[in-house]
């Protein structure tokens, strides 16, 4: 009787292991269906387009607030004639209308590039945000909310690429921004006063805000950018680990 021959071996594994968890960003680039396409979009134009809507916004601020300072100085030199009090409604009118449509462009772009880098926050740092989607746009309009909520979605976006790098500069560009907003809100109130001290008092609260506001959106224009280059760095790496052959498999 012949012998019965032994078994066949098993195959040797076809892939390595996964890496642990966390190691690109949370995925593993040789388990099936771990990555979509591309897991990682680009923000750089959503960037972009959000930078150059805030440098807008900033000089807007300033070309408007030279003009609250040369009608602050005719009001304090010039006779106060008709004329005047005029050019004064002009140019808080300008302000008003300019500064509203400045502010609107900027709070678009800036959303559409911040729903974008919070999306990929989550590919990158492979666990949820603390606010949900809609809050990227609600958190801004919601009376009080928008006193912390956009703050606190933007940290975690920062937290999630660079965790090493602090929030110093995400907490000088709100506070900023928060001085500005509620300065704003006071300003526009002086609006139906129309003595000459109500006057001076609203152009000197705009002089004053103006560069608060130019300051904030300078460091928001910091915030995009570097939140933008560090995903573009995490988005290399992850391309990278998925382009990669895997490793020979173990005998």
């Amino acid at each position: 009787m012949n012998p019965t021959p032994p078994p066949n071996p098993p195959n040797p594994p076809t892939g390595p292991p996964n890496p642990p968890n966390g190691s690109y960003g949370g995925f593993s680039p040789y388990a099936t269906g771990a990555y979509p396409s591309s897991p990682v979009k680009p923000v750089r134009g959503a960037a972009y387009a959000a930078m150059t809507a805030l440098g807008l916004h900033a000089l807007t601020l300033l070309v408007f607030g030279g003009a609250a300072l040369w009608t602050l100085y005719l009001l304090g030199t010039a006779e106060i004639d008709e004329g005047l009090l005029d050019l004064h409604d002009a140019v808080i009118t300008v302000l008003a209308v300019q500064g509203s449509a400045g502010f609107v462009l900027a709070a678009v772009t800036v959303i559409v590039w911040l729903w974008r880098a919070r999306t990929n926050a989550e590919v990158i740092s492979g666990s949820p945000q603390h606010w949900g989607r809609p809050w990227i746009i609600f958190g801004w309009v919601v009376p009080i909310l928008n006193l912390f909520v956009p703050r606190r979605i933007v940290g975690d976006v920062w937290e999630a690429v660079a965790p090493s790098k602090g929030t110093a500069l995400i907490n000088a560009w709100w506070t900023l921004w928060l001085v500005y907003l509620v300065g704003d809100q006071v300003a526009g109130r002086m609006d139906g006063e129309s003595s000459l001290d109500a006057m001076r008092a609203q152009l000197q609260a705009f002089v004053l805000l103006a560069p608060v506001g130019i300051a904030a959106a300078v460091l928001a224009i910091l915030v995009v950018w570097r939140i933008t280059r560090h995903q573009e760095q995490h988005a290399d790496r992850i391309a990278q680990a998925i382009a990669a052959p895997p490793p020979n498999p173990q005998p």
